[in-house]
């Protein structure tokens, strides 16, 4: 599945990151893992992501991730 390959590889990339880049990160795994039918790892990837959606500083920023994230269904 080359969507799991890239969000991994984005995971392993050491960057600059804002608060609201690796929920979206997360978010794709969960996503990636969904279609793969890997729903224990799709669950894992959910977790993941709303807890770092929860350390988001800005409200907005927050909300916008927490839509998607809540738009993943394992």
């Amino acid at each position: 599945n080359r969507g799991l390959e890239l969000a991994k590889e984005a995971e392993k990339t050491d960057e600059n990151w804002k608060d609201w880049d690796l929920p979206f990160i997360y978010e794709a795994l969960a996503r990636a893992h969904a279609v793969a039918g890997n729903k224990s790892e799709c669950k894992k990837y959910v977790e993941t992501a709303q807890k770092a959606i929860d350390g988001i500083a800005e409200k907005g920023d927050r909300d916008v991730c927490q839509g998607e994230l809540d738009k993943v269904k394992c």
